[in-house]
């Protein structure tokens, strides 16, 4: 029997974009899948429209929180509703092309991979596509994951166990942290498909400030793997580094 993939969309204000992501899910060629999308108190319209396609599919789950509880408490919340043998992860404003289920669950079940993730495009908030793309190499292992970031999120399918144990820590860059706890509690490698299977928006945000990246992954390195504070500086240096040689290669 074909894995389920249980897909987690936290969504807040998300009336400009929700469609056209939860379109991309429903049209995948793969179809073994559960949509959970956690309104995290939304303001506009983004309740009614998630709670249209709810009505129409009933592989598409809804939770609403009453609290705005904040992008990784909404993806946690999701992870412990989630039945599937995978969880993936796409964004209430990005989208996925329609084989990227389909190749990258053939990827992981082939080979038995735990983690994997594939490569990306990007584009503005239009949704016009640019010809910005980021490679997924073959195969990641901690100790290069702390060097830089190579995982767009939307990209990423783990097996569902390895996330249920602890789920997100709530800390700025989450999903970086994550994905370095579980290749080094379980010292397992993540295994990139190097084909573009989906497409992240860039918005004009903090997260573009590299001075505040930097301080976020530094907390990581501090709070959530535990290094002490002369080898968090020593890895935000050379984290800093790395990341400059890859912008400057993509």
């Amino acid at each position: 029997m074909d894995p389920k993939i249980s897909i987690i969309m936290p969504a807040y204000n998300a009336e400009n974009h929700i469609r056209d992501s939860i379109n991309s899910v429903i049209e995948q060629h793969y179809t073994n899948w559960e949509l959970i999308v956690v309104n995290d108190k939304s303001l506009d319209s983004t309740k009614q429209i998630i709670q249209e396609y709810v009505e129409k599919d009933n592989r598409i789950h809804f939770i609403n929180n009453e609290v705005n509880l904040g992008v990784a408490k909404a993806r946690n919340v999701a992870i412990d509703f989630a039945t599937g043998n995978y969880i993936a992860f796409l964004d209430s404003d990005d989208l996925w092309d329609r084989n990227k289920l389909l190749e990258q669950v053939s990827f992981a079940s082939d080979n038995n991979y735990a983690f994997t993730f594939t490569a990306f495009r990007t584009m503005n908030g239009n949704g016009e596509l640019s010809n910005k793309i980021f490679d997924a190499p073959k195969v990641i292992s901690y100790k290069e994951l702390l060097k830089t970031c190579y995982m767009g999120c939307l990209t990423v399918m783990v097996r569902s166990d390895l996330l249920k144990k602890d789920g997100m820590p709530l800390v700025k860059a989450e999903d970086y942290a994550t994905w370095l706890l579980i290749l080094k509690e379980n010292n397992i490698n993540a295994y990139g498909l190097n084909k573009v299977l989906a497409s992240y928006m860039i918005h004009q945000s903090i997260s573009s400030n590299k001075f505040e990246t930097n301080r976020w992954v530094f907390n990581i390195y501090r709070k959530a793997l535990n290094y002490s504070y002369p080898q968090s500086v020593v890895k935000i240096i050379k984290y800093s580094f790395y990341t400059f040689l890859r912008k400057i290669k993509d």
